[in-house]
């Protein structure tokens, strides 16, 4: 009689990893004192970006895609109707944190467990973009519409993609990423960063921003 695999082990390990790293963030964004911006964008973090959006500053790059997640990052719920730095700062490091507490719960549950219980491929035991990892996705792709749907760290979650997701979206999904790549056969945070360029449709500038905040804020000697 074929062992049941139980995904749930996998899938608390993981959602223990990604709350580390949000715990990084959070402490980065309470010990940060200036915006220390440069008119070279390939020096900035999503961090940056996001204390940025908190003194309410105006985001100065022509780039139709960092237009769109700043005015998304304007118009989401935590912002406009606060006026205090200190508050805002507060509602991100709460919503930071609210979100590490619901990350991929929905795997634990019905439909995700039971399709990744039964799916043949285990995540952690294939490498990003192989063959198999591609099988993957089309095998288990009921979960994944299912996952995408109620999380909104997944540029699927959103009908344009990346291009509709805000600050703290991209915060919470750079440390899922960073996270997978540790499960996964030679998993490496920035080749999974270049590779996703394609498949999410962004471009050199989104890709140096995510590199820069995986090296600034996960790789610190």
């Amino acid at each position: 009689m074929k062992k049941i695999y139980d995904s749930s082990k996998d899938t608390m390990e993981h959602i223990i990893t990604v709350g580390n790293y949000i715990d990084i963030i959070v402490d980065e964004i309470r010990k940060y004192k200036k915006v220390d911006i440069t008119d070279n964008i390939n020096k900035m973090t999503l961090i940056d970006f996001l204390i940025l959006l908190q003194k309410g500053e105006e985001l100065y790059i022509k780039n139709k895609l960092l237009e769109n997640v700043y005015s998304n990052s304007r118009d989401y719920k935590l912002k406009e109707k606060y006026r205090s730095q200190e508050v805002l700062c507060k509602l991100y490091i709460d919503e930071l944190l609210d979100r590490k507490v619901n990350h991929d719960k929905t795997k634990l549950e019905y439909p995700e467990k039971q399709s990744f219980d039964n799916s043949n491929y285990k995540l952690n035991q294939i490498s990003y973009g192989s063959e198999d990892y591609l099988k993957s996705l089309f095998e288990l792709r009921q979960a994944l519409t299912h996952h995408y749907r109620y999380n909104r760290h997944h540029p699927e979650h959103f009908g344009n993609g990346i291009y509709g997701m805000n600050i703290m979206d991209l915060l919470e999904m750079i440390c899922d990423w960073k996270a997978s790549s540790q499960r996964q056969n030679d998993g490496d945070i920035f080749d999974g960063i270049e590779k996703q360029k394609q498949r999410f449709n962004y471009d050199n500038k989104m890709v140096k921003i995510l590199s820069n905040t995986a090296e600034k804020y996960f790789f610190k000697n």
